[in-house]
């Protein structure tokens, strides 16, 4: 895994414009798979129990604010760093069906 030395160097080497919205965080989960849930209020970082706690009890989204959720298998980094990649990871929009379907059949689909 990248050590936190490695990771703020990393950081440190992004373009002032890059970095904006960057932040480097140290975060609980320390296996693979890691779910990452995107909302309005930002990111967590959760591994498959946790986040099949989230969906359990997660209202019903706005149409136009479904969160998403990501998996990553392994280590990642994006091709150029810096550059927003998210999308390339395995991810789904927690819509009202999705949301659904999480809750009756769990997590599976997104780890297979």
């Amino acid at each position: 895994m990248l050590d936190r030395a490695a990771a703020e160097t990393s950081l440190a080497a992004l373009d002032v414009q890059r970095s904006t919205h960057h932040v480097l965080e140290s975060i609980p989960v320390a296996t693979f798979p890691l779910f990452i849930i995107e909302d309005r209020s930002g990111f967590r970082f959760l591994d498959a129990i946790g986040a099949a706690d989230v969906i359990a009890t997660m209202r019903p989204p706005s149409v136009d604010g479904e969160p998403t959720l990501f998996v990553i298998f392994s280590e990642y980094r994006p091709e150029v760093d810096g550059r927003d990649e998210m999308g390339r990871l395995r991810h789904v929009h927690l819509d009202h069906d999705r949301i659904a379907e999480f809750r009756r059949a769990g997590l599976t689909s997104m780890i297979e």
